[in-house]
């Protein structure tokens, strides 16, 4: 048995993307953790970390951010959780500082899984974005 496989600790990683803790049923469980017990699994993770720590910078969230930038503004929503342990709410508030055409939409109370804590806000708030490009054009 793999160690990611575990109860307590796909329950722990659970409860710190979550900041909604009553999201997180033996339905989210599952679906984490049937793939977490595959014979390839902890392969996967091994090449899922190694891809994310050696990538090229060209391929990091800042260069192509920088290069859309350059080449045109193109409409850009990022919805992010108030409460997001993983990735804290300052890199959001920070890149739509960096870049002003970036617009930041904060879900509170909400952790990393924005779109799953409170799906009908996450949809309200990118159906009326999208309104709001296509009034624009």
């Amino acid at each position: 048995m793999f160690v990611i496989d575990r109860f307590k600790l796909i329950y722990y990683f659970l409860n710190f993307a979550y900041e909604k803790k009553e999201f997180i049923d033996k339905e989210l469980f599952n679906l984490i953790s049937i793939p977490s017990k595959r014979p390839s699994a902890a392969r996967a993770l091994r090449a899922m970390c190694l891809g994310m720590a050696t990538r090229s910078n060209k391929l990091k969230s800042s260069f192509l951010l920088k290069v859309i930038s350059n080449v045109k503004k193109v409409p850009f929503l990022l919805i992010w959780g108030e409460k997001d342990k993983f990735i804290p709410l300052n890199y959001g508030k920070r890149i739509a500082k960096l870049f002003p055409w970036v617009e930041l939409k904060v879900i509170s109370n909400s952790g990393h899984c924005v779109h799953d804590e409170d799906p009908q806000l996450f949809n309200k708030i990118s159906k009326e974005w999208i309104e709001e490009l296509t009034i624009k054009k």
